[in-house]
């Protein structure tokens, strides 16, 4: 049977290892994995939802997995460290100026 686009498992935790920086080892890329298949952004093609570098893979509904991501806290509040803040700016005629 041909899966359009799978792939499986362990090349995505190679890929991860060799190409994302952070990971010491091979088993921290595959737990990464682990969270990218809970997350959505891959998904099994049998709808598993564990993860195994012998299973067959293809992407997720990436818009679907990002919604899932909410800046606010549960009470619809943000919290500090997650606004930007913008310090004050420079005071007119103190030499600061944008380069050319």
């Amino acid at each position: 049977i041909t899966i359009h686009q799978a792939f499986i498992g362990s090349e995505v935790v190679d890929w991860l290892f060799s190409k994302v920086q952070g990971f010491t080892d091979r088993r921290e890329a595959k737990k990464y994995a682990t969270q990218m298949l809970k997350a959505g952004f891959i998904k099994h093609t049998v709808n598993k939802s564990s993860f195994s570098e012998q299973c067959y893979y293809t992407f997720g509904d990436i818009a679907a997995a990002l919604a899932s991501c909410n800046l606010k806290d549960s009470d619809g509040s943000h919290s500090e460290p997650d606004r930007d803040t913008l310090g004050p700016l420079p005071t007119p005629g103190t030499g600061w100026a944008p380069p050319p």
